[in-house]
C-alpha cells in the first residue's frame, strides 16, 4: 500500500473503523490491547505468534447473507457493554487473566 506508517500506527487506525479490525493486519496469533485513552487512540494490536504457528490449524467461514447488517458491530457492541452485567464481568475476568498469561 506504500504507506509511511508503522505496524502500530495502521492497527491503531484500522481500530477506528472497527475494533477486531486492528486484529486483521497480522496473521496468526494476535492480542488486541485495550489501551486507556477515551478516544481509543492508544487501542491497537499486536502479533504473538505469526501464522506458522499453527500449522495444522483450518478456519471455514462460512458466509450466510451478504446484506447489510441493521445494527452495526460497534453500535452493538456498545449497547451491550452498557446494558450486560454477564459482559461487563467477563471483560474483568479475560482481562485478568491476559495480565497473568502475557
Amino acid at each position: 500500500m506504500n504507506v509511511k506508517e508503522d505496524e502500530n500506527q495502521l492497527s491503531a487506525i484500522a481500530r477506528q473503523g472497527s475494533g477486531s479490525a486492528c486484529r486483521s493486519l497480522f496473521g496468526g496469533f494476535v492480542k488486541w490491547i485495550m489501551g486507556k485513552e477515551e478516544n481509543g487512540s492508544d487501542s491497537l494490536a499486536v502479533q504473538l505468534a505469526d501464522e506458522k504457528h499453527w500449522d495444522e490449524l483450518v478456519i471455514v467461514i462460512a458466509v450466510v447473507s451478504s446484506r447489510q447488517k441493521e445494527t452495526s458491530s460497534t453500535s452493538g457492541m456498545r449497547e451491550t457493554v452498557e446494558t450486560s452485567l454477564l459482559l461487563q464481568h467477563r471483560a474483568k475476568v479475560v482481562q485478568m487473566f491476559l495480565s497473568q498469561i502475557v
